[in-house]
This record gives structure tokens, sequence and C-alpha cells, in this order.
């Protein structure tokens, strides 16, 4: 989990102002495997406070390592 804090109002506080931690490594038992600049960035993007900055679902889908990496297991529906 990105927000990590000793107890449940610390947690919210730093949900409340997107205070977190960036991952660098994907499983910290695994030394090999690191979270790559274009998440790290994806992660910043999704995690900007004000809303209006904020990425999209809509711009999630087309970011570029998504498309790389999820893209074909992606099934997008408009729905009404």
């Amino acid at each position: 989990m990105p927000f990590f804090a000793q107890n449940e109002l610390d947690l919210f506080r730093r949900i409340q102002t997107i205070k977190y931690k960036m991952p660098t490594k994907c499983d910290e038992n695994d030394d090999d495997r690191t979270i790559s600049p274009a998440v790290q960035k994806l992660i910043r993007r999704i995690f900007i406070k004000d809303a209006s900055k904020r990425i999209t679902a809509a711009e999630i889908l087309e970011d570029p390592w998504i498309k790389q990496h999820v893209g074909d297991r992606i099934e997008t529906k408009a729905t009404v």
C-alpha cells in the first residue's frame, strides 16, 4: 500500500495530504525487479491532490506504460 502509518488517524492524514512513499522495488525480497520510471510517473499522476490536475481513468488507459503492458487485457466499454 502506498500509504502507511502507525495508526488510523495518521493514515487518514497521509491520504488527505497525499503523503506517500514511492515504491522502488516490485517485491522487497527480489532485488532485481525495480519499479520503472514510467510506472513511478504514472503513480505520481494518479496521486495528485487537486482533482482538476489529476489523471483521469481514461487517461490512465491511454498511458504508454499501461498500453504496452496491460493494453490487450483491458476491454473498455462505454456505459450510459
